[in-house]
């Protein structure tokens, strides 16, 4: 995949892909601010989205949906393909549109998948589906407790990093510019879906595969729906509100950028203690995902689950060893057995996909 290196980007480049990856400002002229600020016109912020894009760098600029605010389900699922089918077997399953993202592991479990449907029924039917198309078993594990997830890289290294004045400043700007965090009852585990509106799934279909990448994007959406500009701002504020929608912004293609090296971390915890743990883990600040899935005994015996990126797989290890010494210093007994399964290959990454009507 062509991709910008990240050595090539200049400080405002790796500024805006920083904010990017935050949010998007829910404002007329979303980059004029930060345009401002970076001393360049707000087009050319748009136009630069378009190319990193294009080059590879960001794979996705839009709304990420969390179905399960609406009643969705979003489920992780893996098979396990010889090489002899590997190939084959990827292109059955990226050939779904419930699924959502791809990935090749260091694992006998290989192939890595989410599937996003709008129920946990209509999950079930996509799975059995896909054993159908490749005649392998397809293995869920779906989300018992969300930890943590956010995913923000560094877009500089150390050697290229901005001055501490330069990033006091920008974060300040971006804390100004960042639309309010859903309440803490929306982010409460447990909480009652609520099912979309006829126009907020409008507006979420319309923008799942990804914002115009011009002044106004918010502009050229509410024209392709009929809508006033207000309503499209006002509409995307209620959604992230009650936390369907995550964020608007950037994904980055994270081996462009130079972190070559990705583990899902998974952990076997006592029952009794594996939310203890995972709580733990998600506020070290080190791990970009945190979930509590179930076991598949005696197939798979973990149930805790955390990403870990790094430059180089000597980086990501040494990041591995020390959350798991630390864990069974103040965890004692309570972690048992522990792997790391690298992530080889992007099979895909489209994000979540809603059908233009409600599947029942």
């Amino acid at each position: 995949m062509s991709a910008t290196a990240p050595h090539e980007l200049c400080e405002q480049e790796r500024l805006l892909l920083w904010a990017l990856q935050d949010h998007l400002p829910l404002a007329k002229r979303p980059f004029a601010r930060w345009a401002e600020w970076l001393g360049v016109p707000d087009r050319a912020i748009a136009a630069q989205i378009a190319q990193w894009l294009q080059k590879g760098l960001i794979t996705r600029f839009g709304p990420f949906i969390q179905v399960e605010r609406s009643g969705g389900a979003f489920v992780l699922a893996a098979v396990a393909a010889p090489e002899s089918a590997l190939e084959q077997t990827i292109a059955a399953i990226n050939a779904f549109p419930e699924v959502a993202h791809h990935y090749l592991r260091t694992h006998s479990l290989n192939c890595w998948f989410v599937i996003a449907c709008e129920n946990e029924r209509a999950v079930t039917g996509v799975a059995r589906a896909i054993e159908q198309a490749t005649g392998y078993r397809v293995w869920l594990f779906p989300k018992e407790r969300e930890y943590f997830v956010r995913l923000r890289l560094l877009p500089w290294t150390p050697e290229t990093a901005p001055d501490e004045e330069t990033l006091a400043n920008w974060s300040g700007l971006l804390a100004q510019t960042r639309p309010a965090e859903p309440s803490e009852t929306s982010k409460a585990e447990g909480i009652v879906p609520c099912p979309l509106t006829a126009r907020e799934r409008a507006l979420l279909i319309a923008t799942q595969a990804g914002l115009p990448c011009v002044v106004e994007p918010f502009r050229t959406v509410a024209a392709y729906l009929g809508w006033r500009e207000t309503e499209v701002i006002e509409t995307f504020s209620a959604l992230m509100a009650r936390g369907v929608v995550r964020r608007l912004g950037v994904a980055v293609n994270h081996y462009a950028l130079g972190y070559r090296a990705n583990a899902m971390c998974v952990w076997d915890v006592a029952d009794a203690a594996v939310d203890a743990v995972g709580a733990w883990l998600a506020a070290t600040g080190a791990v970009s995902h945190c979930y509590r899935r179930p076991r598949h005994l005696p197939h798979w015996r973990f149930n805790l689950f955390a990403m870990l990126h790094g430059r180089t797989r000597d980086e990501v290890e040494a990041q591995r060893a020390r959350l798991i010494e630390t864990c069974h210093q103040r965890f004692p007994q309570a972690l048992t057995a522990h792997d790391a399964l690298y992530s080889t290959r992007i099979l895909k990454k489209s994000g979540v996909r809603l059908r233009p009507t409600a599947i029942a």
